[in-house]
């Protein structure tokens, strides 16, 4: 891999390079310019990963588009992402249900939830909803 090319403008306070355009109206990140001039536009909802780990590197083979979950993943050092990494890595739900394409929902916000838990819990509402309302109506 080649070396880094280090930002020599503005870095924010997480070490990231920034840029002003359209007369200070925006900032930029200028990684994510730097991927763009390179390889086109980034999908939405994907993060620009510097893989030599260096914030304020714009060298466009050391930076690649990954998925939330992807990029999530690939920083483990982080406790939050840590703990992520451990939830994914887990093959069934605390029931003992698999984790699987047909048993498994993925939330909006990419975690997993167990189909067949799921069933029960709404089964279990929906028994204590009726009974509720037949005691009332039986009053």
């Amino acid at each position: 891999m080649a070396d880094c090319v280090l930002w020599q403008g503005w870095l924010d306070s997480k070490g990231y390079g920034r840029i002003e355009r359209d007369y200070g109206e925006r900032t930029y990140w200028v990684h994510r310019l730097a991927y763009e001039s390179v390889s086109g536009p980034i999908p939405d909802t994907y993060h620009v990963h510097h893989k030599c780990g260096n914030r304020a590197c714009v060298n466009p083979e050391h930076l690649e588009a990954l998925s939330r979950n992807e990029h999530r993943l690939r920083h483990t050092e982080n406790p939050l992402n840590q703990r992520i990494a451990e939830q994914e890595a887990k093959t069934h739900c605390p029931q003992g249900h698999p984790y699987d394409e047909v048993n498994t929902y993925k939330t909006p916000h990419g975690s997993r939830q167990c189909r067949t838990c799921n069933r029960a819990t709404t089964k279990r509402y929906l028994a204590r909803k009726k009974a509720k309302a037949e005691g009332v109506a039986g009053e």
